[in-house]
Parts: structure tokens; sequence; C-alpha cells
């Protein structure tokens, strides 16, 4: 009994040894989105880029999560295009390099991996103020 409980501790105390403890990137919360009360989109910023979480809008019934990092030095910029592209004329699309733009009511952000639609999110002004800190 005392062999097995050696072996026991033995084999946890090597388990533990492959635990690496990394450190964690500061952030901040640059802004955040809720439709309904439940989560829609955030944007977070840590030291060289921004990190964008949103509801893929491509799904009604399930949440699925989707992400993209833009360096911060690309982070108005993008922010403009954006606001831009609320302001242009209906149907016209603004090509970006994940993805596209399309212009409605509202402004349809589609990213592409492999050719294929991947994920999509749908902002309104207020919303994209909003999640920019532009509020």
């Amino acid at each position: 009994m005392k062999r097995i409980a050696l072996v026991l501790l033995l084999v946890s105390a090597c388990s533990f040894s492959q635990i690496k403890v990394k450190e964690v990137e500061e952030k901040k919360l640059i802004g955040e989105v809720k439709s309904g009360g439940k989560f829609f989109a955030s944007i977070d910023e840590y030291k060289d880029h921004y990190f964008f979480i949103y509801q893929d809008a491509s799904y009604e019934s399930i949440v699925a999560l989707e992400s993209f990092r833009i360096n911060k030095e690309d982070f108005e910029g993008f922010y403009n295009i954006i606001l831009n592209g609320l302001n242009e004329e209906y149907g016209k699309d603004i090509s970006l390099k994940f993805g596209t733009l399309r212009k409605m009511k509202t402004v349809y952000i589609t990213k592409y991996e492999n050719g294929s639609l991947s994920s999509t999110i749908k902002l309104n002004v207020e919303f994209l103020n909003k999640l920019f800190g532009k509020e």
C-alpha cells in the first residue's frame, strides 16, 4: 500500500513539472458593445496591437465568437475606413486585407479564411463608436 501511495505521489509530481507559467500581457478595454444585454463585441488594447472579439452574425441560434487583431498603427485608419463605409452609398463594397465592408443601413465586416467566408459582424454608427471608445 505504501508503495502505491509513493508511486502516485511521484506521478503527480512529474505531471506538475510540465506546467509552465507565462506572464499575462496587460490589456486595456477600449470598448464593449452588448445587444439585448448579451455580449456582442469588444476591443482590447495590448502593448503593440488591438484585439477584436465579436459574435459572428452568421448564426442566429448559437453564440459563435470570432476574433482578429490589428496593429496599433492601423487602428485609427481601420476605424475611419468603417466610418467612411457607413457614409458611402448603399451597396458599395470596400475591400480590406481580411475581408470586405458592405454598406447597408449598417456596415457588415466579413472575414475570409482560405478563400471562404469565415464570419461576419454587423455594426451601426452607435455600436462602432462605442466599440472604438469614441463615445
